[in-house]
């Protein structure tokens, strides 16, 4: 498209948009859903609803889990509920699945009388059951499992041949009012799962914890013996704390496992990564800090921290032919915080060739941005014509949120994209990045407020994954599971 005619399209979006618009990289496509978005109401006792990770399958096919009923703070015990929404590839809810309007709700009773279902991450299986992680609260209130369960294909309940009735709770109870929860869940292409979380050691320290699963829910004690290993940074903040938090889990192909995160340090919180060998030892070849464990900050003295990861194998330039890892998170600067993205060579430490230390932060301009964080990055691979030749190309999409420049608690969905030499493409959004909210589509009244929670690549375009709520007046409306769809190639 003509970078003017480009411009003039995303200056006029979500004002002058019509079903015939086409947009622009980076902006929403309005034929998506309802005017752009699709937005999905469990109608539970208690109203909102928090989504935190989408997915999409093979044939395009949207699936996202997250928190049914979310119960107020003043409410003991809590009683959160497991929701799982599928849409299909163009925005319609799935009547294929669950309850006939694409939804399946699941309450933590099933474990026990006074249970409550925390999913914070899923994944998809080749069979279509979807699998889900997270932290139960089960009889003693004061302590969070681990929480392992998988999801029918048609969403007509849990899968009785996982586990016990579909779920598995995995208690550490190391210390610390034993609070163990999951984040991070993948699938290996044997079946077995993997599950990364941060349990308590004590008072004021954690540790990142990986578990492996065989596919019917039993440990897989070929995983360091027992199917559990817990990692750690030996960090310590300011405070005398150590806390080493989760954030993030990819699988490479040749069956390695990466975490990453953050660390208790003098900066508050550093960034850390490491890689654990299939059988679930560090990885030696791997690290410029520890064995098998790397560490980087953005800025002296600015705390930093990591949410996503993601795996680029193919060549990325005539320099760069081997795998390359893909670190997104948030660094504080003097003023905001920013989108953070460090790209890491295959032993572990920074690439150069990125932003000439291997590190780029990202603001959103604003007056108020005290949140702009990325929490979910996709590799966007492919070709291109320069000349007469098709070129490869490869670039780095993050996802995310950051707070409105209209102040207040509005937040926007945000998305920015990179090259593989640190610089922001010019062909997406506005010089690289792009915000917005469901104000766009008409879906609520303004203002809105959108924490966009993930993303993921559905052909050449990107499904967005987010919270979403109005304030019409002066008091916010219930939150909703939202989707939105974003042009990722005209």
């Amino acid at each position: 498209m003509n970078p003017l005619a480009r411009n003039a399209l995303a200056a006029m979006f979500g004002i002058a948009a019509t079903s015939a618009a086409v947009a622009a990289e980076g902006y929403p496509d309005i034929a998506f859903g309802t005017n752009g978005a699709r937005i999905v109401d469990f109608q539970q006792a208690f109203v909102d609803d928090n989504l935190y990770e989408t997915a999409v399958m093979p044939d395009g096919r949207i699936v996202a889990a997250g928190i049914a009923g979310v119960t107020p703070f003043d409410v003991t015990p809590s009683q959160n509920r497991l929701a799982v929404a599928r849409l299909l590839a163009d925005g319609t809810p799935d009547p294929g699945f669950g309850d006939g309007f694409g939804r399946l709700v699941v309450p933590g009773t099933v474990q026990h009388d006074g249970g409550s279902f925390h999913p914070y991450a899923l994944a998809l299986q080749t069979d279509g059951k979807i699998v889900v992680a997270g932290t139960y609260l089960g009889p003693d209130s004061n302590a969070n499992d681990f929480l392992v369960v998988r999801v029918r294909a048609d969403g007509s309940g849990l899968d009785p041949t996982f586990a016990t009735n579909g779920v598995r709770v995995i208690p550490f109870d190391l210390g610390g009012g034993n609070i163990d929860v999951a984040t991070r869940v993948a699938v290996q292409p044997d079946g077995r799962i993997v599950v990364l979380g941060s349990v308590r050691t004590g008072a004021v320290a954690s540790d990142m914890a990986l578990v492996r699963l065989m596919p019917d829910g039993a440990f897989d004690v070929s995983f360091d013996g027992d199917g559990r290993r817990l990692v750690t940074f030996g960090l310590t903040g300011s405070d005398g704390s150590s806390y080493d938090n989760a954030g993030a889990l990819a699988l490479q192909p040749d069956g390695k496992i990466i975490v990453a995160g953050e660390a208790s340090s003098a900066n508050g919180y550093d960034t850390v990564v490491a890689r654990l060998m299939p059988n679930g030892a560090l990885d030696a070849t791997f690290g410029n800090y520890l064995t098998g464990r790397t560490r980087l900050t953005y800025l002296a003295g600015r705390m930093s921290g990591a949410r996503d990861v993601a795996i680029s194998e193919l060549a990325l330039d005539p320099n760069h032919t081997s795998r390359r890892i893909v670190v997104a998170g948030h660094s504080q600067t003097s003023t905001v915080d920013a989108f953070a993205l460090a790209v890491l060579k295959d032993d572990g430490t920074l690439d150069a060739g990125f932003s000439g230390d291997g590190k780029l932060l990202i603001p959103f301009d604003g007056p108020s941005e005290s949140a702009s964080i990325a929490t979910s990055v996709a590799i966007q691979a492919g070709w291109r014509r320069v000349g007469s030749l098709l070129v490869q190309y490869r670039q780095i999409v993050a996802g995310g949120y950051v707070a409105s420049a209209s102040g207040g608690s509005h937040f926007e969905i945000a998305l920015a994209r990179a090259n593989f030499d640190g610089s922001l493409d010019a062909a997406f959004g506005n010089g690289g990045k792009s915000r917005f909210t469901s104000n766009h589509f008409s879906l609520f009244g303004p203002p809105a407020s959108c924490f966009g929670q993930s993303i993921a690549k559905q052909g050449a375009q990107l499904i967005v994954g987010a919270s979403c709520r109005s304030r019409p007046g002066n008091v916010w409306g219930p939150q909703k599971f939202a989707w939105m769809r974003a042009v990722l190639d005209e």
